[in-house]
């Protein structure tokens, strides 16, 4: 095989490698917490053609996408459902899962597709760009270094909206590259489209018209008429934020800019609840951002970022990279708002591009030396396939310990019931007491079950069955998330257990505990139902409590 025909083989292999793995993904995966809403809403949205649900939270573009491709699977509509009526998202997207007969496992695959396209899309420009300044085989190291990035490809793989936030905001960037580079208008109406779309998708994309301020104000490049050409972008971009809202200017008043810009306020700073490396804290912590990106990045990437930011090269190049990215994460830091490093994710695109400087005039040794890193940061990632949003490097101690330092959005999002359910089923299924993260349907993978921990957002889904008196075996499923405290508003609920062996650590995120002989578990278990109110389910704990070790 020619060398030029490998090269043009080899992009198309690693785009169907980040097909395969984020397909592998979605395949094996429940529904993380906020995909619920974001199927419900987007349903909703092409269904009644009204916009009245879930519009303070996030704008509605990806939402459409989420819902156009929803459809596609032929959801159970109700359009007498009392959660339609009550603007009730969350709602809505469970009885569109977990209301088809043929389960939600179809339906949940359709949702996640536009998340995949627009991830093999941004793959392609991350390609473009690195090949563009670095030729062939740094357009590889690029798109490679996509390729096997697990958090790139665990949000490829979820109806929500933070990869699609990534694609438009790199889009954007792209193509005002782009356009200076030839000076051809079409490059720049992409700008604003992808601006706009950005905008469209989460309020965050608002930072990319501080880019273009930025980017016209550069030295190097002298821009005669740069109050117009911003002037151009923003009008596109309005234009493509608008027809997002139908030109229905009274849910455009509802896009909560406002409230957005008010997480970097002090006095509401406050208001956000951080965890961090065992301690979780009102306030949050300043160094979340850069210590979750030291642990949840394969140490290969990490070298590779660091090694091509060390390396000669073009100045302006290095610096139309590291502008938007470190400026997004600075951002990211800024607001305070910890709730996954997710929220960073726009950054890794740039830097993947980074990587591929790395094949640009560079020695053969250090090119091989480069693939080598690259070729170890994929089996690195492979590993935990299908699981990469429970990744964490070795500096965390892999993904085993992540729950040691992240949790919640960066571990533990509700994401892994199927592989629970089988677990459970395989070991006879014994009686079960859940405290688990996620509003998956558990009567549906548990079986018939005794919550200990509720969501506050759908109470009436919980505490429907209670445990027999006397079990053969008892097992309390316990997300990573509440063995750490995190959540609960006491951060030592579940103290007792964090120096005990569980039966098993399932997906690296749910601790399965045999509480068959635990009275100091009952006893607890009886607090927690007692401070609820729940007299039956406490006394129950409570007998269970007296018997015998």
């Amino acid at each position: 095989m020619s060398m030029a025909r490998f090269r043009n083989i080899l992009p198309a292999a690693l785009l169907a490698a980040v097909a395969l793995q984020v397909g592998s993904f979605i395949a094996v995966h429940s529904n993380v917490y906020d995909e619920a809403a974001y199927i419900g809403a987007g349903v909703s949205y092409l269904k009644t053609g009204g916009l009245r649900m879930d519009m303070s939270e996030h704008p509605p573009l990806m939402k459409y996408l989420i819902g156009l491709s929803s459809l596609a699977a032929a959801p159970l509509w109700r359009p007498d459902s009392q959660a339609l009526k009550d603007n009730d998202s969350y709602r809505l997207g469970l009885e569109l899962l977990y209301g088809d007969p043929k389960g939600p496992e179809r339906l949940l695959s359709f949702a996640r597709l536009p998340s995949l396209f627009l991830s093999l899309g941004l793959a392609l420009m991350v390609f473009s760009w690195a090949r563009r300044w670095y030729g062939e085989l740094g357009g590889i190291f690029a798109l490679a270094a996509y390729a096997f990035e697990p958090n790139l490809l665990a949000h490829s793989g979820l109806a929500t909206m933070d990869l699609a936030l990534a694609c438009f905001l790199f889009g954007a960037f792209h193509f005002l590259v782009l356009w200076d580079e030839t000076r051809r208008s079409g490059y720049l109406a992409c700008c604003g489209i992808f601006a706009g779309a950005a905008v469209s998708v989460k309020l965050p994309g608002i930072i990319f018209f501080g880019w273009l301020l930025l980017f016209l104000s550069f030295p190097w490049r002298r821009h005669p008429r740069k109050i117009l050409l911003a002037a151009a972008v923003m009008g596109i971009s309005l234009l493509v934020l608008l027809a997002a809202y139908a030109f229905d200017l009274r849910a455009f008043r509802d896009m909560s800019i406002l409230r957005f810009f008010q997480v970097f306020l002090p006095h509401t700073r406050n208001a956000f609840y951080g965890f961090l490396h065992g301690h979780a804290r009102i306030g949050g912590f300043w160094d979340y951002y850069p210590t979750a990106f030291a642990i949840k990045m394969t140490l290969p990437f990490l070298i590779l970022t660091a090694w091509a930011a060390l390396s000669d090269g073009d100045r302006r190049k290095k610096a139309l990279l590291l502008m938007p990215s470190l400026s997004f994460f600075a951002f990211c830091c800024a607001a305070r708002y910890q709730n996954g490093f997710r929220y960073a994710s726009p950054i890794l695109p740039f830097l993947c591009v980074f990587i591929g400087s790395l094949a640009d005039k560079t020695s053969l040794r250090r090119r091989i030396a480069a693939a080598a890193l690259i070729a170890l940061g994929a089996v690195e990632s492979l590993r935990v396939c299908p699981h990469y949003l429970e990744y964490f490097n070795q500096l965390a101690g892999g993904p085993s310990n992540g729950y040691h330092w992240l949790v919640a959005t960066d571990l533990d999002w509700g994401q892994d019931y199927p592989a629970l359910s089988r677990f459970i089923k395989k070991n006879g299924s014994p009686e079960t007491i859940a405290a688990l993260v996620g509003n998956a349907d558990r009567d549906l993978y548990l079986g018939p079950h005794q919550d200990l921990i509720e969501d506050p957002l759908q109470p009436d889904l919980y505490f429907r069955h209670i445990n027999s008196p006397n079990p053969k075996k008892e097992w309390l499923l316990l997300s990573a998330t509440f063995l750490q405290g995190y959540g609960l508003g006491n951060p030592d609920a579940f103290a007792w257990l964090r120096t005990r062996k569980p039966v098993a650590q399932i997906a690296y995120q749910t601790f399965i505990y045999d509480v068959t002989d635990d009275p100091q578990s009952h006893a607890r278990f009886a607090d927690f139902y007692a401070q609820r109110g729940l007299a039956a389910f406490a006394a129950r704990e409570k007998l269970r409590s007296r018997m015998r070790p």
